[in-house]
C-alpha cells in the first residue's frame, strides 16, 4: 500500500507537526489520510527498528548514579515500577498532603495536581479521593489515569456514607435479593455482590456521564440532582440485574457440555461470550452501555444457542465472521489495561461488536445502532 516507501516517508515528514500527538498516531493519521488504509498500533509495535534509531534510556538514581539503562520502556518502567513507586510514596507522604478516616466532603476542593520536591527535582501528584470500605482517604497517586480511576470508586464510597439511610433502605428492600445471591455464587460471595450492586446503583444514578466532582459544591450539587430518585432507580436497576443472572444462570447449563466436534468453535465462542456479559465484578467494569442492554445481548445468546444445536454449520459461518473483531477486542482491551489505558472509543466498539452478535444469531431482537463490517472497520479506526 504505501510504495515507493521512501516518497511516503518524505510526504508524512513534511505533513508532522513535531510535538503533535504520538509518533504511532501521527503516522496512522496521516497513511490513512494519503491512501484509506489504516495500520493498527500493534503492528507499529512488532516493528523493529535498528537499535541506533531507538532511544537509548538511562535512569538515575537519587544521588545521580545511573540505576538502570535500555531501549525498551516498557522494560524499564516494570523493572524498575515497585522501586519508583515507593519512593512516590514516601514523597508523598513526605508533602503532609494525605489524609484518612473521612467520613463527609470536608476538605474543599482538589486540585488537579500537586507538586513536591524529591532528590532535588519537582515532583507531580494527581490528588485522588480513595475507597477505603468504612471511609475514604485523600492520596496522590502517580499519573492522571491512576488518579481518575481512584477518584470515582472514592467518590462512590463519600456518596454512599453521605446517604447512609438510603442505602440501607435500598439494601432492605432490594427486589429478589435471595435468588440473586443464589444466582450469583461461583463468580463471588453473596458480601460481596451486595456491595458491588450498590456501589453500580451509584454510579448508575449520580456519576454517569459525569464528571468526578473535585470540589465540595460540586459533590453536593451531585447527591441533590440524585438524592430523591436514588431508592426508586436503585430498585429497578436490581430487577434488571435479577434478569441478567437469571439469564446466565440458565446459559451457564446450557453450555455445560461441547455440542459435538462440528460445534466447537461456535461454542468456545459461546461460553467466552457469556463469560465477558457476566463475571466478578461485572457491574463496575462492562462498559454502562453494555450493561444497560446486557438482557437483550443474554436473550440473543440464549436463542443462538437454541438455533445452533439445530444448524450448527450456520452457526459456524457467522461465528468466523464475528470472532475477528472480537479477538481484535480482546488483545487491545489488554493492551489498554496493562499501559493504564482508557478510551471511549474502545468502548463503543465492544458495544458495536455486541450489536453486531444481535445481528448475525438473534435479528428478531433488533439491534440500538447499525452494526455492520462497514461500522465495525469505521469504528477500529477511531480506538487508540
Amino acid at each position: 500500500h504505501f510504495v515507493p516507501a521512501p516518497d511516503f516517508a518524505a510526504a508524512v515528514l513534511d505533513a508532522l507537526v513535531p510535538g503533535e500527538g504520538s509518533l504511532v498516531d501521527s503516522l496512522r493519521r496521516e497513511l490513512h489520510r494519503m491512501t484509506g488504509v489504516d495500520v493498527p498500533p500493534e503492528t507499529w509495535e512488532n516493528v523493529s527498528l535498528p537499535e541506533h534509531l531507538v532511544m537509548n534510556l538511562h535512569v538515575l538514581d537519587a544521588d545521580g548514579g545511573l540505576a538502570a539503562r535500555g531501549r525498551d520502556l516498557i522494560e524499564l518502567q516494570q523493572r524498575l515500577g515497585d522501586r519508583a513507586s515507593s519512593d512516590f510514596r514516601t514523597g508523598r507522604e513526605d508533602a503532609g498532603w494525605e489524609r484518612s478516616g473521612i467520613t463527609r466532603w470536608d476538605f474543599g476542593a482538589l486540585p488537579e495536581t500537586v507538586t513536591f520536591h524529591r532528590h532535588g527535582l519537582d515532583v507531580y501528584g494527581y490528588p485522588a479521593v480513595v475507597d477505603e470500605g468504612p471511609s475514604v482517604a485523600l492520596h496522590v497517586m502517580d499519573s492522571p489515569e491512576a488518579a481518575e480511576t481512584a477518584a470515582r470508586a472514592g467518590v462512590r464510597r463519600l456518596i454512599r456514607l453521605h446517604l447512609r439511610d438510603a442505602v440501607a433502605a435500598l439494601r432492605e428492600g432490594l427486589p429478589g435479593r435471595q435468588d440473586m445471591l443464589l444466582k450469583y455464587r461461583g463468580l463471588g460471595s453473596g458480601a460481596e455482590f451486595e456491595d458491588e450492586l450498590i456501589g453500580a446503583v451509584v454510579e448508575h444514578v449520580f456519576l454517569r456521564d459525569q464528571p468526578v466532582p473535585r470540589s465540595e459544591e460540586a459533590f453536593r450539587a451531585l447527591l441533590d440532582h440524585g438524592r430523591t430518585a436514588f431508592v426508586d432507580e436503585g430498585e429497578r436497576f436490581a430487577r434488571r440485574v435479577g434478569r441478567v443472572l437469571d439469564r446466565h444462570h440458565e446459559l451457564r447449563k446450557a453450555l455445560k457440555e461441547p455440542r459435538g466436534l462440528a460445534g466447537m468453535e461456535s461454542f468456545r465462542d459461546m461460553s467466552e461470550h457469556l463469560g465477558a456479559l457476566v463475571f466478578p465484578h461485572f457491574l463496575l467494569e462492562l462498559p454502562p452501555a453494555v450493561l444497560d442492554e446486557s438482557p437483550r445481548y443474554l436473550d440473543g445468546l440464549a436463542h443462538r444457542v437454541e438455533k445452533q444445536a439445530q444448524d450448527p454449520d450456520r452457526d459456524s459461518q457467522r461465528t468466523r465472521l464475528v470472532r475477528p473483531w472480537w479477538d481484535a477486542w480482546r488483545e487491545r482491551a489488554e493492551r489498554h489495561r496493562e499501559l493504564g489505558i482508557h478510551d471511549p472509543e474502545l468502548d463503543t466498539m465492544r458495544q458495536l461488536i455486541e450489536e453486531y452478535r444481535v445481528s448475525l444469531f438473534a435479528q428478531h431482537l433488533g439491534t440500538r445502532m447499525p452494526a455492520s463490517e462497514k461500522r465495525l472497520k469505521r469504528q477500529w479506526q477511531a480506538v487508540r
